[in-house]
């Protein structure tokens, strides 16, 4: 349940049967979302939410929750925050967790019965080395006593300063009462040595790799992106770091070097210079530069990387999937970058006179296995104008009436600031 506005000693109550659950939320700032609780689970029943501010009752919503198997359970998996691009991946899938050496992996197994049958659970955990024999580094195993509607948690942090840098596989199997297989779960663990070197402003060629399969058509099915990497050669990619800043920008090979700022997981873009797709009926409905899947056209250049600014130059042509070019359109755009973070966007287009374009659009690009509600907050945008008025966009729904607010909003403006 996430709130449009603050809450002041905010406090949930939930209701299932004759049971009744107060969790005090405390004081929250208007658009937190994210937040993670364990609520009382009776097959068949369902959940009455009852949400309170300072006292005053708010809202109230009705939960109707699908039940299977005898029991509920997940894994969870803490480690100290990093930067994937800091060790050389783009948008690492949730599937795999990246640790230095020497931080501990926290793991969290939570289980909730869901029937008063159903006793014992018997859980066996390992860590296994992934190439070669397998061999196994850790192993944890233990029999927990199950509760029904009620949660039964085991913990522990996993050291790694004695594990050497590399790939391992974390297997989780959980079994019952009669070894009836009860599920499991797979994580892959990449160990790396802590980086030593301290973050400047700059701006540098490097290569960025992609640890999840890549499709390449319908006949050619997925290959991996180390197969993929000699069609573009050593260090195409590139990446503006800022000093003591823990965001990056980056052009990469895997997004046809659309440029996006890289959040830890999360990437945020701009968009590019689009046209009409009818425009190459025999291309299909897009053009525009991502259909270049193979960069046959895209190109990024460092043309200034220096302790006052840095200078890329990024130039496309307005292609389609087959790689026809639109009336032999292309387009140069120049990202200037400053100390503070501080960037400007220039573009020129080389297009056909009176032809439509669009330059300008939010997307937000996340890795294989994230949900977008873990990325973006309820107020995920706002618009303002020059007065300091505003008009918010809100996930999951942000286009709510949106023909009738934007006029209202919009009518004699000219000059917009988005904020997301």
């Amino acid at each position: 349940m996430a709130t449009p506005r603050k809450l002041k000693d905010a406090l949930l109550k939930v209701r299932v049967g004759d049971r009744e659950l107060g969790l005090a939320l405390g004081d929250i700032p208007a658009g937190v979302t994210g937040r993670e609780f364990w609520l009382p689970v009776v097959p068949g029943r369902g959940l009455n939410l009852s949400l309170y501010s300072n006292g005053l009752f708010l809202a109230e919503a009705w939960e109707e929750v699908e039940v299977k198997g005898p029991l509920w359970w997940k894994l969870g998996i803490k480690t100290p925050p990093i930067n994937p691009l800091d060790y050389g991946y783009a948008l690492l899938p949730k599937t795999k967790v990246l640790v230095e050496r020497g931080e501990d992996v926290g793991l969290e197994l939570a289980i909730v019965g869901l029937s008063p049958k159903f006793r014992t659970v018997d859980f066996l955990l390992e860590i296994k080395a992934r190439e070669g024999r397998g061999e196994v580094i850790l192993k944890a195993a233990r029999d927990m006593v199950v509760s029904f509607a009620k949660r039964t948690t085991w913990a522990k942090d996993i050291p790694t300063e004695n594990i050497l840098p590399g790939r391992y596989v974390l297997d989780l199997n959980l079994k019952g009462a009669e070894g009836a297989s009860l599920g499991g779960l797979r994580r892959e663990l990449i160990v790396v040595e802590p980086r030593r070197l301290k973050e400047r402003f700059t701006g540098i060629y490097t290569d960025l790799k992609y640890d999840y399969p890549v499709i390449v058509g319908e006949r050619k099915g997925k290959v991996s992106w180390d197969r993929l990497l000699p069609h573009f050669g050593p260090f195409s990619d590139v990446v503006v770091s800022f000093e003591g800043k823990p965001y990056k920008w980056v052009f990469w090979r895997g997004t046809s070097y659309v440029p996006a700022w890289a959040l830890g997981d999360v990437w945020f873009c701009y968009e590019w210079v689009e046209t009409y797709g009818h425009r190459l009926p025999q291309d299909g409905d897009c053009v525009e530069p991502i259909m270049d899947r193979e960069c046959r056209y895209s190109r990024v250049k460092i043309i200034e990387s220096s302790p006052a600014r840095v200078l890329v130059h990024w130039r496309y042509a307005e292609s389609g999937f087959k790689y026809s070019i639109c009336d032999d359109e292309w387009v140069d755009e120049y990202y200037y970058f400053y100390p503070d973070m501080v960037g400007v966007r220039k573009i020129m287009g080389w297009i056909l006179k009176g032809s439509w374009h669009e330059t300008n659009e939010f997307i937000t690009v996340l890795p294989a296995g994230m949900h977008p509600r873990e990325a973006l907050e309820l107020r995920s945008m706002t618009i303002m104008d020059l007065e300091g008025n505003h008009l918010n966009l809100d996930y999951p729904d942000p286009w709510k009436n949106w023909e009738a607010r934007w006029s209202d909003f919009s009518e004699g403006k000219s000059s917009f600031i988005f904020r997301q």
